[in-house]
């Protein structure tokens, strides 16, 4: 079926800018992306995965273009994300017009080249991230170029205080806030769901987030939600962590520090976690945690091989947590079977 036959769109030229109706994709990928003919895109002067800035009364996005051919070319196709955010319905009136190259481009590329980052660029590159002004390719080469060169604990500090600063956070007025969180790795990893209602219990409170799988088939969300309800939003969260003095929920519904959740989306499939430090201590530091037990497995089978490289791992939680505030404690565990019996 022609997914365009019986469109009729009417589009207005206003000197660099195309006034155009917007047609609803009918998919939303966490990232603004819009599909433009491609001589509309000859006519604006972008290539695929360049950006346009698509604008509506008074609010605006920058998206990735994607090109196709014979889309009629008076007609933007537009992700629901774009829709959400521009409060717009389909058939109404945007703009859409060229948009720059973000600066942090150039920082990917420095880091490609083995250059070590400031506080700003890294500051830039979360932004562009959290906005959307990366595409899935720039932020692949900013995984895979840290996931080989690793990350000085500089960096790792940086990484954690920029994707705090771009969230939400929770705030409970409360202290102290415990939390725990395991690096992962180990199959059968339950620790969570028994730790916090433990903690919880005994009238501290322990607003546990937890990850999605990222190298492994289930994360602890994963493994919770067979139980209970793990998408609950920051209000939800407060209101539960008043009530019972703790939780266990997805991070990723809750925009604490949503740049992770968008280097998660290029981890995955990659079977990478180069980010794990700051991406840690960025959801901890979000909860208003200031006392943090960090579980290391060790082992064959662990992503920490040697008992050398879970101390040098564990020195880097407890000094991003000592700069951010936060005292961290490590426990280096058997990471060679799958944790109980299932």
């Amino acid at each position: 079926m022609n997914l365009y036959k019986g469109i009729h769109i009417i589009v207005i030229q206003l000197g660099n800018m195309k006034k155009m109706r917007i047609k609803n994709l009918g998919f939303s990928s966490g990232q603004y992306l819009v599909v433009i003919d491609d001589s509309v895109a000859v006519e604006l002067g972008v290539r695929p995965h360049e950006r346009v800035k698509v604008s509506y009364n008074g609010r605006e996005v920058v998206a990735i273009v994607n090109v196709a051919r014979n889309i009629p070319s008076n007609m933007i196709l537009a992700n629901e994300d774009i829709l959400e955010e521009l409060n717009v319905k389909e058939g109404d009136y945007v703009n859409i017009e060229p948009a720059p190259i973000p600066l942090s481009i150039k920082y990917i590329k420095d880091r490609l080249r083995g250059v070590r980052l400031s506080y700003d660029e890294v500051k830039a590159i979360v932004e562009d991230i959290v906005s959307g002004r990366l595409s899935e390719i720039e932020l692949t080469a900013l995984v895979t170029a840290t996931h080989y060169l690793g990350m000085s604990i500089e960096e790792m500090y940086y990484f954690s205080k920029a994707m705090i600063e771009t969230g939400e956070r929770l705030e409970l007025n409360k202290k102290p806030i415990l939390d725990k969180h395991s690096i992962g790795g180990v199959p059968g990893d339950k620790t969570t769901m028994i730790v916090v209602p433990i903690i919880a219990s005994l009238g501290y409170v322990i607003p546990k987030t937890s990850s999605r799988a990222i190298t492994s088939p289930a994360g602890t969300a994963d493994r919770v939600e067979v139980l209970a309800p793990v998408e609950l939003n920051i209000d939800e969260v407060r209101e539960v962590v008043l009530k019972t003095n703790g939780c266990m929920v997805w991070g990723g519904a809750l925009q604490l520090a949503p740049a992770d959740d968008k280097i998660i989306q290029v981890e995955y499939p990659l079977a990478i976690d180069p980010f794990f430090v700051p991406s840690i201590m960025a959801k901890k530091g979000s909860v208003g945690a200031t006392h943090v037990v960090i579980d290391i497995p060790v082992g064959r089978g662990a992503k920490v091989k040697t008992i050398g490289d879970g101390h040098y791992i564990a020195r880097y939680f407890i000094e991003v947590g000592r700069r951010l505030g936060m005292q961290v404690v490590c426990a280096l565990t058997y990471g060679e079977e799958p944790i109980g019996y299932a």
